[in-house]
């Protein structure tokens, strides 16, 4: 079996969607919905190993600025 590893690949539309499933199946999330919002930015950064164009596992990172105590 052979694995890719993937990374920022919002705008391929078949692994979006297919991370899409896998969150959902998951979690529940629809990130397609985000997706359609424009919710999704660069500064979100999935990171995912796919096997035949399908995501199967995945770790993702959230870039923000955090203000804490002011």
């Amino acid at each position: 079996m052979e694995y890719k590893f993937v990374k920022d690949y919002s705008e391929n539309e078949m692994l979006r969607k297919s991370f899409s499933e896998l969150a959902k199946e998951t979690f529940g999330i629809d990130f397609e919905k985000w997706y359609d919002a424009k919710g999704w930015n660069s500064n979100y950064i999935p990171y995912s190993f796919s096997h035949d164009n399908k995501i199967i596992a995945n770790v993702s990172v959230n870039k923000m600025e955090l203000m804490i105590s002011g």
